[in-house]
């Protein structure tokens, strides 16, 4: 009654004759307009509510300038029945060896790091090495050149209830390694380091799932000032406590760190998601949308990133995004179904190329990692079934 009874006039006392048709007339007038602000609030309401639950999709560039042109596809392992390789990085030496570090099975029965290297430009391969040490099962290599000439080769080591992100270094060019020193452990899961030299620093990135049930999963960065012997305290880059956010790839260009990852929390199952840094990793941009699949029920995840000079645009680079995702097969959802696509930005990341494939085939097509050969040339590795396999691609301006 409180609705109405703020509307009668003369104290609450209802009027009577022509005044009564009057009030009639104004109330019923007020109380339209009462009713279209309350439906106006509920609706700008709902679309608040919907627009934080599910942001827009990521800008779509209205013509792609850029594309990739890929050449045929390499072998750098191929699995015996039975086992299997996964999840390989490439990284060239100032020597033009080509190094690959992977996690396999193969010959045992727990996995292990090896590293394969080729002498002709990524044509063919030959394993040289084993990289990882300890107990479990050892996944997620990511390396790095220092400056003196020794390489770096960070992991995720894994037993019940305890995981452990590693780092081992080689001062022969790969052929032999040291264990060097535990990044980070934890009890809950810490997954996919990403490593690289910054200045007179190592940075490792890793995927941390120690701060649940506050962050289901956070992406979290240790320093090193010594040559990787000895770690700073952690710090989160990436928490939401609505996503299961991880799977960092990283690069630094012209001072700006560019970071892509995988998180959970728009309705699909994974999307890509990217936050730059332009203070040193001290203070991080809020996340923008990269790709995430028209079809809900499509995931896009696990991105490789690499970023090269624009020659039409000298403060803008082109950021190239690789993923896998499942939004072309219609047999079905997940990995198993997954091709690998890549898009690309001309304008720092603000709008996006639309996806294009990189590597389809009848098999999984997973992990893949990017890296820059040049300012114009990508090296694409995939796991492709059970091989791992490895594309050139050419960067060409479209006419």
């Amino acid at each position: 009654m409180r609705l109405f009874e703020s509307l009668r006039p003369n104290g609450g006392v209802f009027p009577v004759g022509t005044e009564a048709e009057q009030w009639a007339e104004t109330s019923a007038q007020v109380r339209r307009e009462q009713i279209m602000k309350h439906a106006a609030l509920l609706f700008l309401s709902a679309i608040i509510f919907y627009g934080l639950a599910f942001p827009l999709p990521a800008c779509r560039a209205a013509t792609a300038q850029w594309k990739i042109e890929w050449q045929e596809e390499t072998v750098i392992r191929e699995a015996p029945p039975g086992s299997g390789a996964w999840y390989p990085r490439v990284l060239v030496l100032p020597d033009s060896r080509w190094l690959a570090a992977y996690d396999t099975n193969i010959g045992a029965n727990r996995t292990y790091i090896e590293v394969a290297e080729s002498l002709d430009g990524g044509r063919t391969w030959r394993p040289i090495s084993i990289a990882s040490f300890g107990e479990g099962n050892a996944a997620n290599a990511s390396l790095a050149l220092g400056s003196d000439g020794s390489l770096y080769l960070a992991y995720r080591l894994v037993r019940p209830g305890d995981f452990e992100i590693k780092l081992s270094r080689s001062t022969d060019g790969g052929m032999t390694w040291e264990p060097l020193s535990v990044i980070q452990t934890g009890r809950r899961g810490l997954w996919e380091p990403a490593i690289g030299w910054v200045g007179k620093e190592i940075w490792a990135f890793y995927s941390s799932e120690e701060f649940w049930p506050l962050w289901p999963q956070v992406i979290a960065l240790r320093r090193s000032v010594d040559g990787g012997k000895t770690w700073q305290a952690e710090e989160v880059v990436v928490r939401n406590p609505r996503s299961r956010d991880g799977m960092a790839a990283w690069m630094i260009h012209d001072s700006t760190v560019y970071m892509a990852y995988e998180a959970t929390d728009m309705g699909n199952p994974f999307v890509i998601k990217m936050v730059t840094s332009s203070d040193g990793g001290l203070t991080w941009s809020e996340p923008v949308l990269v790709f995430r699949p028209a079809n809900w029920s499509k995931k896009a995840g696990a991105p490789a990133l690499a970023v090269l000079p624009n020659p039409l645009a000298e403060k803008l680079p082109i950021i190239v995004v690789a993923f896998q995702t499942d939004e072309d097969n219609t047999l079905g959802s997940g990995d198993q179904y997954a091709d690998i696509k890549y898009v690309l930005s001309a304008d720092g990341g603000r709008t996006w190329s639309d996806a294009y494939v990189a590597h389809a085939t009848v098999w999984p097509d997973c992990w893949a990692g990017l890296y820059v050969l040049d300012d114009k040339t990508l090296v694409l590795s995939v796991t492709s079934g059970n091989r791992l396999v490895l594309r050139i691609g050419h960067l060409v301006l479209e006419q």
